[in-house]
């Protein structure tokens, strides 16, 4: 079977996520060959006392950054990493999210079965622990409308980094994220370049990750639509800025959602946010990417 490298990027203090991680990759029935470890910035704990109780069963390289690159310097690291270490898929975990035993091993069924397709990455699909809620990825027609009730194969279009299994050529061909989006839609562009690209992505319902798909916000539990407010900055400098340079559609459907955030917003009172969602609208039009120091 073709060699295959696992890219986690974790940061902060989230060692007991990062620890239920690898102990799910050991246990794949089908275990990968390397797993790069992104350091997005210091951690809160020794990196090596937690890698060193799963090396019997799996092989680690360390990537350190002296400050947290978002998911996309992070994905964008550990993929190149992955390339240059002759993988020929690179399987993208979060590090809150742990694959079921057979995870890896149906991805690799998969691709056997769809090699007359022009696969370019497959998608592992997204449950929460508590099997209530599942995320098969999304349709894209302007916006991302999440699939339902898929087969076991099936064409999607955009999906989050957590459980893309990438082909290898097509990271030689479409290059890798775009750093400089630093967080939020840097997945989905991603996933737009690839099939733009003339690559399919299919996901494949019987390779399963367990993930919380949402924040949990004090007292409210999880809230699905709730998001920081540095998070509407960066959704809506990013998705306004790839919208402005890809076509009217996509531009026109992009300030329509930007304007039912705001007016949500308003309806929550949530000024912080709104004052945030408006600051990336400006920095979107002005080509001001990167990231922002300030909007935490």
């Amino acid at each position: 079977m073709a060699r295959i490298a696992v890219v986690i990027p974790t940061y902060g203090d989230h060692k007991a996520d990062l620890v239920r991680c690898v102990d799910a990759l050991s246990l794949q029935s089908h275990v990968p060959d390397l797993v790069i470890i992104v350091k997005n910035g210091k951690i809160s704990y020794n990196m090596t006392d937690v890698l060193d109780q799963f090396r019997e069963r799996l092989a680690f390289y360390v990537i350190e950054h002296n400050e947290n690159l978002g998911s996309a310097g992070g994905f964008a690291a550990g993929i190149e990493e992955g390339v240059r270490q002759s993988a020929e898929w690179i399987w993208l975990l979060d590090h809150d999210a742990y694959p079921s035993p057979g995870a890896l091993a149906a991805l690799i069924v998969a691709v056997e079965s769809l090699k007359e397709q022009a696969v370019g990455a497959l998608y592992s699909v997204h449950v929460s622990p508590d099997g209530s809620r599942e995320y098969f990825g999304g349709v894209w027609l302007g916006h991302a409308f999440h699939r339902k009730d898929p087969t076991l194969y099936y064409e999607i279009d955009v999906v989050g980094y957590s459980g893309l299994f990438l082909r290898t050529k097509v990271v030689q061909e479409v290059g890798l994220p775009k750093k400089e989006f630093f967080s939020w839609f840097d997945d989905y562009e991603y996933c737009l370049r690839i099939k733009s690209s003339g690559f399919k992505i299919f996901g494949v319902r019987n390779s399963i990750c367990f993930h919380q798909p949402g924040v949990v916000v004090p007292g409210k539990g999880v809230r699905l639509h709730h998001m920081l407010p540095w998070k509407h900055y960066y959704d809506a400098r990013n998705s306004l800025y790839w919208a402005w340079r890809h076509g009217l559609y996509d531009l026109m459907v992009q300030v329509g959602r930007t304007l039912m955030w705001c007016a949500v917003l308003l309806w929550w009172k949530d000024w912080e946010s709104l004052r945030m969602r408006i600051r990336g609208v400006k920095h979107a039009f002005e080509g001001k990417l990167g990231k922002i120091e300030n909007v935490y």
